[in-house]
């Protein structure tokens, strides 16, 4: 899944990507690679929609599967879980 975001204050804008077995990946205008975050090194919780919420950590992913932003660059990542789970990562 991948989506596409623009700063409204700023010139800035930046393609966001997500894998079911990977992380976050934030690729620059010229499509080379800005930040990768967010990826799980638990193979067993990798690519799963079965991951149960106490095995959960803050900023890893299990298996993102949506990804959008808002106006002040926030990103959000839904995973594929049967829990349900949805991520906020803030700009700094």
């Amino acid at each position: 899944m991948e989506s596409f975001c623009e700063e409204s204050d700023g010139p800035l804008s930046y393609y966001l990507s997500v894998t079911l077995f990977s992380g976050i990946t934030i690729l620059d205008k010229a499509g080379k690679v800005a930040a990768q975050f967010g990826a799980n090194d638990h193979a067993d919780e990798v690519g799963t929609n079965k991951t149960e919420p106490d095995k959960w950590r803050p900023g890893i992913v299990t298996a993102p599967h949506g990804v959008a932003c808002n106006e002040r660059g926030d990103i959000f990542v839904s995973e594929y879980n049967i829990f349900g789970r949805v991520h906020r990562f803030n700009r700094e």
